[in-house]
């Protein structure tokens, strides 16, 4: 597995001490579950903001005023 180097803040560092004993993992585990997570979620929103505006390049738009009118129904 490839190795890195990151500086951290103080307070983060700290946090993810506690967290690690309180959890009985290692700060590297915990920084690759929290690396994991972020790039899931970024890739989720690419995904999603690619979807949206294909949908709007193909017309696939409503007016605000028709959605908050059916929301009000």
């Amino acid at each position: 597995m490839p190795s890195t180097s990151i500086t951290i803040k103080d307070d983060s560092a700290k946090r993810l001490d506690a967290l690690a004993e309180r959890v009985d993992r290692s700060r590297s585990w915990l920084a690759n579950e929290a690396i994991e997570a972020y790039l899931d979620h970024q890739e989720w929103m690419d995904r999603e903001t690619d979807a949206a505006i294909a949908a709007i390049d193909a017309g696939a738009t409503i007016r605000v005023g028709d959605e908050v009118r059916e929301l009000a129904s």
